[in-house]
């Protein structure tokens, strides 16, 4: 059994600056509004050209995959993308059970732990409401 490996770009954010910058050199009259806002998008073509340079994707066995993530330092940040991907690049029925099984018990985990708190908070709220504090 071949076990899939999926690369994971986690620091593609950094490359904005460069992007940015690359963009005013580039087109002097550009607004700094303009270049922040199409930074990204620079940004991503510039990870591109370096992605095929990769000796990662070269080697005797090549990952089956990668993945970028953008803004993980953000607290609404998520990565079901690699999920998405993980769940493609799983060839064996077993490796595919197996990880919809983990996916599967990681919902319910999430769900009893979001359960949990609601009723604390519920709680608290019905506490605060049931003291006369005005």
């Amino acid at each position: 059994m071949v076990i899939p490996v999926i690369v994971l770009f986690t620091k593609l954010d950094a490359l904005d600056d460069k992007g940015y910058q690359m963009l005013l050199r580039e087109n002097p009259d550009i607004s700094h509004n303009d270049a922040a806002e199409q930074a990204p998008g620079r940004a991503q073509e510039l990870f591109n050209e370096l992605l095929t340079e990769l000796r990662i994707f070269k080697s005797e066995y090549p990952p089956k995959n990668y993945v970028v993530l953008r803004g993980m330092n953000l607290p609404d940040a998520n990565c079901s993308q690699l999920l998405d991907v993980t769940a493609a690049a799983l060839d064996d029925e077993t490796l595919q059970l197996l990880f919809v099984a983990t996916q599967q018990a990681n919902l319910k985990m999430c769900t009893i732990h979001a359960i949990g708190y609601t009723d604390i908070v519920a709680v608290a709220v019905r506490d605060v409401g049931d003291s006369n504090i005005v």
